[in-house]
């Protein structure tokens, strides 16, 4: 028979009201936001801005999540693009007023593994033909 002590903290866990995103965009020249996929043709995002090197801007679709939870983005890799760019999702960006949060890519060539500093320190955009996808958990 299971633990009773496990399984309740397992319907606490379910009971919480959340949701899982997948979608990726495109990236063209000079980091510019091509098209945006969202799993299932989804209605989850309602954009993606270029706003600085190396900082992309998501807008969420109403009525926005109370919060997130996870968000995992990843860069692909361009067939020609040797440079070796990071991708991450900035720490206390997401705004439940605004539904807006943010996503970083940098450069980390040659620094000593520590990717938040390469991102901090070398904002980069992502070579044309790349895609930043992303996996977003949220709480409602």
């Amino acid at each position: 028979m299971a633990d009773p002590a496990v399984a309740s903290k397992v319907l606490r866990t379910f009971a919480v009201d959340s949701g899982v995103n997948y979608f990726k965009f495109a990236i063209g020249g000079a980091g510019a936001v091509g098209t945006i996929t969202e799993l299932g043709g989804g209605d989850f995002v309602s954009g993606v801005a270029h706003t600085a090197t190396g900082r992309y801007t998501v807008t969420l679709q109403k009525p926005y999540p109370s919060a997130i939870v996870f968000c995992n983005p990843e860069l692909t890799v361009a067939d020609n693009d040797s440079n070796l760019l990071r991708c991450a999702y900035k720490t206390g960006s997401y705004s439940a007023t605004a539904g807006t949060f943010e996503i970083n890519t940098g450069d980390v060539d040659g620094l000593d593994g520590n990717a938040l500093a390469a991102l901090l320190m070398s904002a980069e955009d992502p070579a044309s033909g790349q895609e930043i996808m992303v996996h977003v958990a949220y709480t409602n």
